[in-house]
């Protein structure tokens, strides 16, 4: 049942809206302001709003953290578990009770959420014992999920808020905007299709950046790091990711929307593409048929595929759309993306060979991003940061078994064609990044702290690109 639809039911989304409590005051001005789903973060109480609470009316996120307030009495738990019980559990795990009964602090707040996360572990442990049966503890843990699921809500409504004005202002005038549950993953997210008054439909995915609020298990938005919009746009510069969008309000909570790759043709994701064997040749060629062994070892075998490979410019284009997107995430440092089907996928376009699309991936977590020749010879290896050997036998073949020789060869050759512009490549997506921040809404401070890391960080990529050629070309 839809998250809306089940709180409805229950009428838990009823909550105490009056009293002379200001529940987190300042959030009131920020949702005001952005209409009911902008707030504060901040786990200190906040100053009193210049209107008075009997002039505001609660907002979505006030309303949550009043619940909070009435779920999460320590007493009420004791009467179920025991005095001793709930001691150890507060103890084992931070259980901050004073925090969570506090509404001037944010709902969203690290502290509450981690508090809230561990206490509805806590309950679905007890699931097995005897307490499971007891009517106290039904009410109790129907309370805390139902509680669980507003939290959610209110994060999904904000997200929502902010899409339908970013693609309704300026970009799609008069356009009709739909929003639609997310299928899978754990970052907080939405689909959004935009019906323009004139001309068809246009999908996006909508999701919070690496670090903003999860849908299960998250302690609160982390800043965003401006790394990661960096590699939306280089890929999308380079033909190898998707049109993209950045919008928010601050440095935390960042939206990055991305079109549907299916835009563009017939898209498939590999791990689909894998279970199809019709579909598999069109996409591994003559590969699918002369990779019979499970690991290609003897450079006789090698020469024999290689011979075969020559004559199919299908398996020559698997070879090549792999290696830019090898090249593109040893450069940027990306992983779980050309090792994770369900990340990256092809274009069909008719007359035309299989185009990759990667459309989810990774930053590898370090401070350094800086390349170094070492990092140089995992691509001679086939392997550093990535772990071909485990892939599939057309991966593990165009990228870890295939002769250095021909791997150096084709590197070269993407360099000085689909990469042969690179230096213009990232000036670009340093400026959309850059125009992105200025009209997202974030504070001054904010955006010239995160225009100074933008730049740094394009310098760290251009070295890495420069790097990178210079070794391919020189080495021998």
């Amino acid at each position: 049942m839809h998250l809306r639809a089940r709180l409805l039911i229950t009428g838990m989304i009823s909550l105490i809206a009056g009293g002379s409590v200001v529940n987190g005051a300042d959030e009131a001005v920020s949702e005001a302001a952005e209409k009911g789903y902008a707030e504060s973060g901040t786990h200190t109480p906040v100053k009193a709003a210049a209107a008075s609470a009997a002039e505001v009316d609660p907002t979505p996120g006030q309303k949550v953290a009043e619940r909070q307030r009435e779920v999460f009495v320590r007493e009420r738990f004791e009467e179920v578990f025991g005095a001793e019980v709930i001691e150890r559990l507060t103890c084992s795990k931070g259980i901050r009770w004073d925090v969570l009964m506090d509404t001037h602090i944010s709902f969203q707040d690290a502290t509450k959420r981690l508090s809230m996360h561990n206490i509805k572990e806590f309950l679905r442990q007890q699931l097995r014992s005897a307490t499971a049966n007891d009517a106290c503890f039904k009410e109790l843990r129907s309370d805390v999920l139902d509680l669980a699921d507003q939290v959610t809500l209110v994060h999904e409504d904000r997200l929502e808020e902010h899409a339908r004005r970013y693609f309704t202002i300026g970009r799609f005038e008069g356009a009709r905007v739909e929003l639609r549950s997310k299928i899978d993953g754990d970052q907080l997210g939405s689909i959004v299709i935009v019906r323009p008054v004139d001309g068809p439909a246009v999908k996006y995915y909508v999701k919070t950046h690496a670090g903003g609020v999860k849908t299960e298990k998250s302690t609160g938005a982390k800043r965003l790091n401006i790394a990661e919009l960096m590699v939306y746009k280089v890929l999308e510069g380079f033909g190898v990711g998707c049109e993209t969008h950045f919008f928010g309000r601050d440095g935390e909570h960042c939206y990055i929307a991305t079109r549907d790759a299916g835009a563009e043709g017939e898209f498939e994701e590999y791990y689909k593409i894998k279970e199809n064997k019709g579909k598999l040749s069109e996409i591994w060629g003559a590969l699918n048929e002369v990779l019979v062994n499970l690991m290609v070892t003897e450079d006789a075998e090698r020469e024999r595929i290689e011979a075969v490979v020559a004559e199919d410019p299908v398996a020559q284009n698997f070879l090549r759309e792999s290696m830019k997107v090898d090249v593109l995430a040893r450069l940027m440092l990306l992983t779980d993306l050309q090792t994770n089907g369900r990340n990256f996928g092809f274009v069909h376009k008719a007359g035309a060979f299989p185009v990759l699309r990667a459309i989810d991936f990774r930053l590898h977590e370090t401070d350094n991003f800086r390349l170094t020749e070492r990092d140089f010879g995992g691509f001679l290896a086939g392997n550093g940061l990535f772990h071909y050997a485990s892939s599939d036998k057309a991966v593990r073949y165009a990228l870890r078994e295939r002769s250095e020789s021909k791997r150096l060869e084709l590197g070269r050759k993407i360099f000085s064609e689909e990469f042969r512009n690179w230096l213009d490549v990232l000036e670009r997506a340093k400026m959309d990044t850059r125009e992105a921040l200025l009209s997202s809404g974030l504070s001054g401070d904010e955006v010239e702290l995160f225009i100074v890391e933008l730049e740094a960080h394009t310098e760290i990529l251009k070295e890495n690109f420069r790097l990178f050629e210079e070794m391919l070309r020189s080495y021998r």
